[in-house]
């Protein structure tokens, strides 16, 4: 069954008045948590779905965050970049396959003593079986994330000046009941 493009947009704002706790370099490699007095948070999620042809799925989605401290007037640490997914999926009866690429922009709006993210794309691939038994939904999926091997690091994953390299190519394996 072929349905209509399918979209969500989802623009938020948050500012907080008080009690919004960042990190201050206070002395070399040492770190002061403190209070923002005003802290303003703002972006954008969106997200879209194409059924181009029978059994097959198109989609994407995208998130984008700033987050201001206007009590300093500086960007905010450990906002995440610009990043998404987009992918193609195919269903035959039971069976289902998708291949995918996760990514993220550089981070450049940073404190000036934050650390900065490169950008990075991986390419992973899905397939799974689904059956019901009784009540129960059974899912059953086996993926491979980062299928080129890239060597990357996630903005995200860092903690205080410290950054580590996201894992190379891997392989799991997913078992999920639904009830």
């Amino acid at each position: 069954i072929r349905r209509p493009p399918r979209a969500t947009l989802l623009p938020y704002t948050t500012l907080f008045r008080s009690n919004y706790i960042t990190r201050e370099l206070t002395a070399v490699n040492t770190y002061t948590m403190t209070n923002v007095n005003t802290a303003e948070i703002y972006g954008a999620e969106q997200s879209v779905e194409w059924d181009f042809a029978a059994g097959w799925t198109a989609y994407a989605n995208a998130a984008y965050t700033q987050g201001r401290d206007e009590t300093h007037g500086t960007w905010l640490p450990f906002i995440a970049p610009f990043s998404g997914l987009v992918g193609v999926k195919q269903s035959i009866g039971a069976w289902w396959w998708s291949l995918e690429s996760q990514w993220a922009a550089e981070q450049n709006n940073t404190p000036s003593s934050g650390t900065r993210g490169d950008s990075w794309a991986v390419l992973n691939a899905r397939t799974g079986y689904s059956l019901m038994s009784g009540e129960y939904r059974h899912e059953f999926t086996l993926g491979v994330n980062n299928l080129t091997n890239a060597s990357y690091q996630n903005y995200m994953a860092s903690s205080r000046g410290v950054s580590y390299r996201e894992p190379g190519i891997n392989a799991y394996a997913n078992w999920k009941v639904s009830f």
